[in-house]
Parts: C-alpha cells; structure tokens; sequence
C-alpha cells in the first residue's frame, strides 16, 4: 500500500478538514477543533501553501499537515520569526502506517529547504523527539498562558537557529477557536456525536492561572518594596532620583528574563509581576519624599 505526500489542490480542503475532524474528534476535547484551525489557517496571512501537504493512499486522502508562521517575542519587544508544525492528523483507520512521520518529515525537509530557522509545536514530547524536537524550556521559550509550556517543544532547522531566541511563542489567531463558531463550521460536516464535558478541567486550568496571577502580584510586591527600600534610603547625596528611578526601571525589565531562565520558566514571569513591582515603588518612593 504506497502513501504519495504531495501538495493539496483548493478543492481538497474540504476532504482534508474532514480527515483532521475524524483523527482528532473526542480525543483530547468533546467534539474537536482541529479541523476548524486548519480551515481558518488556509485564509490568514500566516499560511504557507509550500508547507501543506496530504498523505494520499490508494487514491483517497488520508492524512494532511500544514504549518503556519508564528513568532517568539522576547522581553524588549522582538520578533523573532519561527513556523507551527501543525494541525497534522491520519484517518484512524491508517494510523500506525507511519504516515504521520512521513508527513512531518516531509514537512520539516521542505521548511529547511525554504529558508526557515526553526520550527514549534505543540505535541508529545516521546513522539517528536524522534525528529529532533526538544524542549522549548531548554532555550528559554514558553507558550503564552493559553498553552502548556510542557508540551511546548522546538527544532532548530538550521544550526543557531534559535540563538539570542526566548521569549513567549505568539500563534496565529486562528488557533484561538470560538466554540460556537466552531460548531457552527461542524454542521456541514456528517453528525458525530460528542463526548460529555469535564468542566472540572476547565476549572483546574482557571484556578491554575489564578495561582500563577497571584504568586506574581505577590513576587511583584515584595520586591517592590524590598527594591523600594534599597534604592530609595539611600541618601540623595549618594544617588539623584534620575538615578534611582533608572535602575529600579532596569531591573524590573531584566529580573524576569534571568529568574525565569533560572528556573527554567516555571514561574511565568510578566506583566502583573513587572506592575506591582512598578506600582509599589513608586508608593514608597512618595511616601518617602513626604516624610
């Protein structure tokens, strides 16, 4: 049984949305929305018709990949463009074939080819270290709070691709799926019915989010004043406002960046630490001009 990896024509979308929704339906979610991201993808800016591709067998369509531009923002508001691998899903019925690998493999020799520096995705770390993913923690990149940084993992398509790179992973809006849309785009699909929601998962990630919102204000405070303190009871004569104010802004923009590569990202870092730090010493910045 011979797979061709080959470009898709327009009229295919269809068929090949239809292999994403049977691959992915009530795997990770009720119903799915992979193949919704791939249809909205096919019509953003990011698309890069060189990297979509469908695995065809036996002259049906059975499996489809498409990769998209994205860009990992540092610190100092830098764009650093990369590519998303993915969607990518095989008919059920012709998983373990290895179309899967061949499709990716496809994908990443043609990204290469192009020009590209590296690639991210969103998957199993166990299955695309195989095509030398890793990490994205390892070089200091994290997924926006939406996302689980764990699953997060990077490939360089060129050696140094990804020097002087960190920062949080910015996806196409395409990837951030309305579900009343996304049902609406279902109906014109054959009916499949959903798995029951477990709203208790969408309850820990809130309160995880929560967590990590806090321990930030909490962090941002604490140093604010600790900050606040070192820097303002020091006597004018040693050190002028000008002064001061520019090292509290200058640590409040790098203490992230090296916390957070210390401790390889676990602490999320960002604005609502930065906030409190800011609000806290300039609190205590008045409070000690008045007294």
């Amino acid at each position: 049984m011979e797979t061709i990896i080959r470009h898709g024509y327009p009229d295919e979308c269809r068929e090949v949305e239809n292999v994403l929704r049977e691959a992915f339906w009530d795997l990770y979610r009720p119903g799915c929305n992979e193949h919704y991201i791939y249809h909205q993808l096919r019509q953003s800016s990011a698309y890069i018709p060189e990297l979509d591709w469908i695995a065809e067998t036996d002259q049906r369509i059975v499996g489809g990949i498409l990769s998209s531009k994205a860009q990992v923002v540092d610190y100092n508001g830098l764009n650093h463009p990369i590519i998303c691998l993915g969607p990518i899903g095989v008919l059920p019925a012709y998983q373990g074939l290895g179309i899967g690998k061949k499709l990716i493999s496809k994908s990443l020799e043609e990204a290469e080819r192009i020009g590209f520096q590296a690639v991210v995705v969103l998957g199993d770390p166990a299955y695309y270290s195989q095509f030398g993913f890793e990490k994205a923690s390892n070089y200091h990149i994290r997924a926006s709070e939406a996302e689980n940084s764990d699953n997060l993992l990077v490939k360089e398509l060129r050696p140094k691709g990804l020097e002087g790179v960190t920062g949080k992973v910015l996806f196409d809006p395409a990837f951030q799926t309305d579900e009343k849309a996304v049902d609406e785009f279902d109906r014109d699909f054959s009916a499949k019915r959903k798995k029951e929601a477990r709203p208790e998962v969408k309850e820990l990630n809130r309160d995880e989010d929560q967590k990590w919102k806090r321990y930030n204000v909490i962090i941002g405070i604490f140093l604010g004043i600790v900050l606040g303190f070192i820097l303002f009871g020091i006597p004018q004569k040693y050190l002028d406002d000008g002064l001061r104010l520019t090292i509290m802004l200058v640590i409040i923009l790098f203490f992230p960046q090296i916390f957070e590569k210390k401790f390889q990202v676990k602490f999320r870092l960002g604005r609502l630490w930065m906030a409190g730090t800011l609000i806290f010493c300039t609190i205590l910045f008045i409070f000690l001009k008045l007294i």
